[in-house]
């Protein structure tokens, strides 16, 4: 199981190490269609600190998991691309 859902996330993986918001797709709750009527919870495409920082433990899992080095590089990437954010706290 860790390994198909690390194959899956390796997969939407933006070369700069982002897991883009998909609200048709990965993401998509009744949240997501209330929140249209208003303002979008964001544009398809974007990258935030949550959806990388998610996915790069998922990665971290199934490096434990499977022993993958490809997942642990690719957990680093994601985490790396997510430098770039400040947390306001």
């Amino acid at each position: 199981m860790a390994r198909e859902v690390a194959e899956q996330l390796l997969t939407m993986q933006t070369a700069e190490g982002h897991f883009p918001f998909d609200p048709q797709g990965r993401h998509h709750t009744n949240l997501v269609d209330w929140a249209a009527f208003w303002r979008p919870l964001g544009q398809p495409g974007d990258p935030c600190l949550d959806l990388n920082v998610t996915a790069a433990m998922a990665l971290l899992l199934a490096v434990k998991e499977t022993g993958e080095t490809r997942y642990l590089e690719a957990a680093l990437k994601a985490l790396d691309a997510s430098l770039k954010w400040d947390r306001p706290e």
